[in-house]
């Protein structure tokens, strides 16, 4: 029988890491804002603090994986959630494609036309695409290492961390088995196993407050290593440094995944507030990546020239902030107009013959027994 009472504190304390979800999402508009508005090459000493707040946020993607692969039984599967996912992108992809183009900001044409109404198959969701694929497969990731004892675990994970990751740091390109930088599912496994590695074998004897300095340690090991490559070696060689497979850059976001895995957990109010707001996370990204292009400049006046001063870094955080308050207003907004839908009863019987359809198919697939 379950413990209730550890069951409550196990699901206030997954509130923490829903926490750590939306900080990792708003690292992840920061770097897209440094990105787009050449803040990362403004010049002078303030480029220097752009590059120094990358390097934080620069863990973002890994830890999105991990918190999936933590949290991702066998028994959690569901494979409609694979057409839910590609609906929010589509729905979003069309809208913010409407929408450029009614504020002329963008000019229709057949290729952007073909990438709104099929954005899963351009690259510029790749990180969709490759958390897709990841989570069709997740089942037998599962079932795989389940089956594999502590010792066979630690072996494969170290095998793998040395081939993708130390690798990829070390070596130049050409000689890596995956020269991606972490922007694919192979990285993206590696980083779920890991992640399901913790979750069945570890159990932590150290304090929150060494995992952290595990995480700052890292940090200032990618960005002084940035730094120092970029004038000795080059900028191409460099910029390992900041690869999602970078060693550094995984042994910070897991460093950053366990101090809050092992904070107090928090009380039932802010637990509630930050669920909820954790659950439009993944569609802050759909929305403003949709619009990336002309969000941080167009949209939101972030110039280079403007940047480089004390102001200019005061802009760059508040519009991240702004960006991630309206991109979770206007998914607020989706939701409620779709469950309002569910609600009537001729929408409601269609969607539950779908997800009979759906379930039909994931028994065929994912039949283990």
């Amino acid at each position: 029988m379950r413990n209730l009472n550890n069951e409550k504190v196990n699901n206030l304390r997954n509130a923490n890491i829903e926490l750590l979800r939306i900080i990792s999402m708003l690292m992840v508009l920061m770097m897209h804002c440094l990105q787009s508005s050449g803040a990362l090459e403004c010049g002078g000493s303030y480029q220097v603090v752009y590059r120094l707040i990358k390097s934080f946020c620069i863990v973002a993607v890994n830890i999105f994986v991990i918190i999936n692969g933590y949290f991702g039984p066998v028994s959690n599967f569901k494979l409609k959630n694979v057409f839910k996912i590609w609906g929010i992108v589509w729905f979003y992809s069309i809208t913010t494609y409407v929408f450029a183009i009614c504020m002329g900001m963008q000019i229709m044409s057949t290729s952007s036309l073909i990438g709104a109404v099929c954005p899963l198959l351009t690259k510029k969701y790749w990180f969709v695409n490759s958390y897709l694929g990841l989570y069709i497969i997740s089942p037998f990731l599962d079932k795989f290492l389940k089956r594999l004892t502590k010792h066979q675990t630690r072996t494969l994970l170290c095998i793998l961390i040395f081939l993708f990751s130390v690798r990829s740091t070390v070596f130049p390109s050409t000689w890596c088995l995956d020269s991606s930088g972490g922007y694919g599912i192979i990285w993206f496994t590696v980083l779920y196993l890991i992640a399901g590695a913790i979750k069945l074998h570890y159990s932590a004897s150290v304090s929150s407050g060494c995992y952290m300095e595990i995480y700052l340690g890292n940090v200032l090991i990618v960005f002084i290593g940035n730094c120092v490559l970029e004038r000795t070696v080059g900028t191409l060689y460099a910029q390992k440094f900041y690869g999602y497979n970078s060693i550094f850059v995984m042994i910070a976001a897991v460093a950053l995944f366990m101090y809050m895995l092992k904070l107090e957990p928090m009380n039932k109010p802010i637990c509630y507030f930050v669920n909820i707001i954790a659950k439009s996370a993944f569609s802050v990204y759909i929305i403003h990546y949709s619009v990336n292009d002309i969000l941080w400049t167009q949209l939101l006046g972030l110039q280079e020239i403007t940047l480089n001063s004390i102001k200019g870094i005061i802009q760059v955080v508040i519009a991240v902030i702004v960006v991630y308050f309206i991109c979770t207003m206007i998914d607020f907004v989706r939701r409620t107009v779709i469950y309002r839908l569910i609600e009537l009863q001729v929408v409601s019987r269609y969607i539950l013959k779908i997800n009979k359809t759906i379930e039909k198919a994931q028994n065929k697939i994912y039949d283990f027994e």
